[in-house]
């Protein structure tokens, strides 16, 4: 059974990576020309990944492992 430290902490670190990634749609409002969902979907797609990337990194540094 896994251990309820470690739920909260994998909880916490889906929650970084969704709520960055959730954060790039803004780009679809600042710069519709360059980030919209027909021919800027991959580049949007670009921008989030990079953005939970670091989300996820930055909880590492707050949350590291748990034992």
């Amino acid at each position: 059974m896994i251990k309820e430290n470690v739920l909260i902490w994998v909880k916490g670190l889906l929650s970084a990576a969704i709520s960055a990634a959730a954060g790039s749609g803004a780009l679809v409002i600042v710069d519709p020309m360059t980030f919209n969902l027909n021919e800027g979907l991959p580049k949007l797609g670009t921008v989030a990944a990079t953005m939970a990337i670091v989300a996820v990194a930055n909880y590492l540094t707050k949350s590291p492992l748990p034992q």
